[in-house]
């Protein structure tokens, strides 16, 4: 994504997960340059084994992923995500994609419209409009 969008939304309720893990033979925590992620709102691991690679190749928003591990990619889940059991993983996936740079525009008109219009996300029964 470009970050250009998340500096001209200061004020946006996002929260920002980057995990980094090596995966090219020069990828190493010491290596990981801070400013390719510069939010505020920014959260930054290194998953050293890979484990959230692997983890996220077996969900559904990744299954098409071309390699066996996901990286270089990203997941937009809307404010009432839960992440309740590991196993289960996040839900509520509103779009995902990968490259982040390929995808970019992607993730951009996805979460201007997740901002913009966040009661498209509630959904009630017939019987409750009576």
């Amino acid at each position: 994504m470009s970050f250009d969008l998340l500096a001209q939304l200061p004020s946006a309720d996002i929260r920002i997960y980057a995990v980094w893990m090596p995966i090219l033979s020069q990828d190493a925590r010491d290596r990981v340059d801070p400013s390719l992620v510069p939010d505020p709102r920014a959260t930054r691991y290194w998953d050293e084994r890979a484990l959230s690679g692997t983890f996220f190749k077996g969900r559904p928003e990744f299954a098409d992923h071309w390699d066996a591990v996901v990286w270089d990619a990203y997941g937009l889940y809307d404010r009432h995500a839960r992440w309740d059991r590991l196993a289960e993983g996040p839900t509520a996936a509103v779009t995902s994609g990968w490259t982040i740079i390929a995808e970019g525009e992607k993730l951009r008109f996805s979460l201007l419209q997740l901002l913009a219009h966040p009661w498209q996300r509630v959904f009630l029964p017939l019987s409750a409009l009576r």
